[in-house]
Parts: structure tokens; sequence; C-alpha cells
């Protein structure tokens, strides 16, 4: 069972000819990138257990972001991850793929316990100056360990509000793996050398139970885009998400059949399947509601010009970090209108938005926004105006720069 490393870098291969090139990493080598080291002021570690490229979901998004925009500043950067076999585009990262078998995976998961040895090698490759993580896991408490061991600073990264509720065991097979990997991730919480937050609920809930301070609170950010242009008719009402039981696609079909009568408006949903036996019932009912779009999985340049077009943007789930679709959807000038999920009140507070609650008041919402074409303009404005101040990517990217290089030196 055990987990295997390869990458694409410098550090682990003798010779460089792009994203492609895999190697085995038998052990580090002396003093990586001793002779041909750029003169960065820092290496970079990011650790996740996905890559944007072949899991594309919200924390990957970000780390992703987050890491070209470092590399652009002289940052060397790494990204660690588990290798999923799909191909990588080229990137100024450089990349290293942990291995482990898709069967073993299966079997015990959650498997991230069984990539320590994979990790530690990856790691001592690399020879990092600060480690980031995120995604609250197993690989969280390897990394803290890692860190002390080999006296290397190591930032964690909120990604999602269930990383710092108690633990709730799993009423399956996975009991074992699953209560390893959070005593794991409790193990990183603990011993982190320091702790971001998305959002300031965040940082309170991080304080009321961990008694920890996050050390920063930094947004999710994003590329500003063009003002977009978008046509008065139909009126586009879209969701994005993965079509799984916490993000309620079937909330969203709901609102959709109780506008069946509306042939002004159209209702699209895109999102990657999750679950057969979920995807079969997901889709079942949509077949009986023929207003509405299913797009599946689609890349985030088809999904962000899903979003220019669109008039509201709805969200289904039950709980989130931070939205990333949220800020796709202000920076385009969509206002949101969100059944569960209202991130430290920024909705309602800033009125570019509207938090339903109950799936009636969604119904409700969603009409008045369908209904008036200026409230909704307003609100796009203004929902624009907030999402390039509170999570342009520019304006905050100093600001973990900073605390990387405070934790470094």
């Amino acid at each position: 069972m055990r987990a295997h490393v390869g990458c694409w870098c410098r550090v682990c291969s003798t010779s460089w000819t792009g994203p492609t090139m895999k190697a085995a990493v038998t052990g580090p080598p002396e003093r990586p990138f001793a002779a041909t080291r750029r003169c960065a002021e820092m290496r970079l570690a990011i650790v996740c257990d996905g890559y944007w490229d072949q899991l594309q979901g919200g924390a990957e998004y970000q780390l992703w972001v987050i890491g070209e925009a470092l590399a652009a500043r002289g940052v060397e950067v790494h990204y660690v991850f588990r290798d999923r076999g799909t191909p990588l585009a080229p990137t100024p990262m450089q990349l290293h793929s942990l291995r482990i078998s898709p069967l073993v995976a299966r079997l015990f998961y959650p498997y991230q316990p069984l990539l320590a040895g994979a990790l530690q090698r990856a790691l001592d490759a690399i020879g990092p100056d600060l480690i980031l993580n995120r995604v609250g896991n197993a690989l969280t408490g390897l990394c803290a360990r890692y860190g002390l061991r080999r006296r290397v600073p190591v930032v964690w990264h909120v990604a999602h509000l269930a990383d710092l509720l108690p633990f709730e065991p799993p009423r399956n097979r996975t009991l074992p793996m699953a209560w390893w990997n959070r005593r794991l991730l409790e193990y990183g919480i603990r011993h982190a050398t320091a702790v971001v937050a998305q959002a300031r609920y965040q940082a309170d809930e991080l304080e009321r139970r961990w008694s920890r301070t996050a050390d920063l609170v930094f947004p999710n950010v994003h590329p500003v885009p063009p003002a977009p242009q978008k046509a008065a008719s139909p009126v586009r009402v879209l969701w994005v998400a993965n079509v799984k039981p916490m993000k309620q696609p079937f909330a969203f079909l709901d609102l959709a059949e109780a506008f069946s009568d509306r042939e002004e408006v159209v209702f699209t949903l895109i999102g990657r399947p999750e679950n057969p036996r979920y995807q079969e019932r997901f889709e079942a009912r949509l077949r009986t509601l023929p207003r509405v779009r299913y797009l599946g999985e689609q890349p985030i340049e088809r999904v962000n010009e899903e979003m220019a077009r669109a008039h509201v943007f709805v969200n289904t789930s039950r709980l989130e970090g931070f939205p990333n679709s949220f800020i796709q959807a202000w920076l385009r000038e969509v206002p949101v209108v969100s059944l569960s999920v209202d991130p430290d009140d920024v909705l309602v507070r800033q009125r570019i938005g509207m938090h339903s609650r109950t799936p009636g008041r969604l119904v409700e919402d969603t009409a008045r926004l369908v209904e008036d074409a200026a409230l909704r303009e307003e609100m796009g404005r203004r929902a624009r105006a907030y999402a390039i101040e509170a999570h342009g990517l520019e304006r905050h990217i100093g600001a973990l720069q900073r605390l990387f290089e405070d934790l470094v030196r």
C-alpha cells in the first residue's frame, strides 16, 4: 500500500522536458537547487490532495491562482498533489505527484494518511522554506509534523467550515481511516505555524473551538474580468457546483419547476457528477423539466462564459467555506440568491444578493430578481464593485506574500 512520488521539476529529473516528464524520487538529493537555484526570495511548497487541472474544486482553484500569482512575483513555487493520471497544462509552478493505487485509494478511503512516506520524500526533494496546505485532512497533520521535524514553517489555509467542526463518524466501513484522517487533521490544526482563514466567521470558529487566532483573514481571490454585456432576454438563472447531496441540486430543480410556466426564464446547471446512483436520480428528475439545461462538468473558461451571460446565480449548498462561484458571479454583475449560505452576511450587508433560508423564500427571491430588471442591474453593478475591492487578486496577494516572508525570516 506504499504510495509513490514523482515530479515534473528539475529537483527530481536529470533533464527538463516540460510538464509531461515524470521521474521517481528514491531519496532527497543533497541540497536541491544548490547550483541552479534562481534568485527567488523563497521556495514555497504547496501541498493539497488535488491539482486544478485534474480536480476542479474551489480549494484547488484558489491554490492554482495563488501559486501562479506568487510565481509571477518571483517566488519559487512547487505544488505537491496526488496524481490522478490526466493531462496537465504548462505552468510556472513545478509539479510533484504523489501516486497511490486507485484500488487502494477506494478500499482505504479516506486514503490521505497512506501518503505519509511519499509526501516526506517529495518535501525532502524540494527543500522548502515554507509549506502551504489547504483542505483539512491528514495532509494537514503530515505537513505540520514535517515542519516541526525539519524546522520549516507550515501555513494551514482553512477551506471549509466543516474542517473546524467536531468529527462526525461515517456510518460505513470507512470509519477507521476516517478516524485516522481526522486525528491527523486535528494535529495539524494545533501544530501548524500559522493558520489563514477565508472569512471572519471561520476565524471566529477557529478561536472558539481551537483557541487559535487566525494569523490572516485572506479572502478567495480572482482575476478581474472585463465588465460583461448581457442580453435582456431570456432571463438566465445559473447553478454551478458538484452534483452531490451537500450541494442540494434537487433544490434548484424544485426552483426551476416553480417557473415551469415562465417561458422567458431559462435555468442552467453546471457540475461534475460525484456518485453514479445519485446522478441517475438527478438526471431522471431533469428529464421531467424540459426548460432546464444540464451542461455537466465544464472548464472554468466555459463556466465564466455562462456566468457572464447569466442574470441570477443561485446557490443551494447546505454548507460552504467561501464559495468561489459567488465571486465569479459578482465580478460579472450577477446577484446571488443563496438558500443556506451567506458567509459573514455579505449578501445582505453589501446588498449584492439575497439569503433566502427556506425553499419557499428561494422561489420568491428569485422571482423578484427575474421580474425586476432595474433591481437586478443595480445589485449586479454593486456586486462587481464589491468583488473587485474585496476579492481582486492583485489587490490582496501581497498580504499573503508578506505573511510568508515574515514566517521565513
